[in-house]
């Protein structure tokens, strides 16, 4: 890796990442978030929200950069990245993102990050019917969240 690669991978909304560097960076994302949150201290009031500024003035352009170019591999407008803006939406993006397999060869956005790269699922892809269970399990995991979030809030 060079810094022309990691500057094109951070910053540029262009071109296509298989899941792998997609899973990478969003772990990367949350162990910054845990060290920044640790490094604050977790007992000083609003400690997570000063993390999460902290995190979104640095981090939201690299990050809604590798979201978009996720989309482009499953061959996808990186406008979808809109959904994100929508309650618990971004569990859903993130999800999509981590579990469909982009596009074999080249599509409208670029060449295939994986050609010449022995893939796992060679030929599988998701038909409808399973493609509307992985979302209807999104959105029974984001229900979920949900309601415990709303249980811790209000009952505890």
């Amino acid at each position: 890796m060079d810094l022309k690669w990691i500057q094109w991978f951070l910053l540029s909304f262009k071109g296509r990442i298989n899941r792998a560097p997609f899973l990478f960076f969003n772990i990367l994302l949350s162990f910054i978030y845990l060290l920044l949150l640790g490094a604050i201290g977790t007992e000083e009031p609003g400690a997570e929200e000063k993390a999460a500024i902290v995190m979104v003035a640095f981090l939201l352009w690299p990050s809604l950069a590798v979201q978009a170019k996720r989309w482009h591999d499953i061959d996808k407008s990186a406008w979808f990245i809109l959904f994100n803006l929508i309650p618990l939406g971004a569990v859903v993006t993130f999800v999509i993102n981590a579990l469909l397999i982009g596009t074999n060869g080249p599509n409208r956005f670029g060449d295939d990050p994986l050609e010449g790269k022995p893939r796992v699922f060679e030929g599988r892809s998701l038909d409808p019917g399973e493609l509307k269970a992985l979302l209807g399990i999104g959105i029974i995991i984001m229900l979920c969240i949900l309601s415990y979030a709303i249980y811790i809030y209000f009952l505890s």
